[in-house]
């Protein structure tokens, strides 16, 4: 839960002074929080006398982008292969593509967008598993599913492709400089050209904002 709160207030992530100084100071409670429950020593300390020692954390030269890796470990190619396949055998992702269904009123290419860890290849799975719903009374078959022109899906099925190969060839170029031979780990091109792959997990696991909920609850 602190990691996803990190997330959410990172300061790294606002263009607005006014919003950094904002995150700026709930990330500084969230890393005071995070200082007290990993160190047994301040935590003792804490239970026992309701203080603690955080000056270190005051400062207008924190880094705040090491303070995150200090508590928090680096999150790698496997880590997030590792989560896309939880995700897929936990049913959330089922889920996922029955709301991104309903919401895209059956528009597969917006669907394929919209879900974690999609990519082309998985097309035929998600028609199939759309399929299945409709047939159950889950789902209305939308004129934009059923009717989906041949061309629009070579296109789509074209453009992932040549997202792939840019992939590989970015990693293959990434794994010469590092002098590493893994260039079969799994990487979602799609999700390198959203904001960042942090922000998904965060927008999916974390409580919206009461401005979020205000907006949500005025349409």
């Amino acid at each position: 839960m602190l990691q996803i709160q990190s997330l959410r207030c990172h300061p790294d992530r606002c263009v607005e002074e006014s919003a950094k100084k904002e995150a700026t100071e709930k990330f500084q409670i969230i890393s005071r929080a995070y200082a007290i429950l990993s160190d047994e020593e301040k935590r003792k300390v804490y239970d026992e006398t309701g203080m603690m020692d955080d000056a270190e954390l005051c400062g207008d030269d924190v880094n705040w982008e090491e303070r995150w890796r200090a508590m928090f470990k680096k999150v790698t190619k496997e880590d997030i292969q590792s989560f896309v396949e939880q995700y897929k055998e936990s049913g959330e992702e089922r889920e996922a593509i029955k709301e991104s269904y309903i919401k895209n009123k059956g528009d597969v290419g917006k669907i394929m967008m919209d879900v974690i860890g999609l990519t082309y290849e998985d097309e035929d799975r998600v028609r199939e598993m759309i399929d299945e719903m409709i047939e159950k009374g889950e789902l209305k078959a939308t004129k934009r599913y059923v009717a989906e022109p041949a061309a629009r899906r070579e296109k789509r099925r074209k453009a992932g492709e040549k997202e792939a190969k840019e992939a590989e060839e970015a990693l293959r170029e990434i794994a010469a400089k590092e002098n590493t031979g893994d260039l079969r780990t799994m990487i979602m091109k799609r999700q390198l050209d959203r904001e960042s792959f942090f922000d998904e997990l965060a927008a999916k696991y974390a409580k919206p904002t009461a401005a979020k909920r205000k907006k949500k609850a005025g349409k």
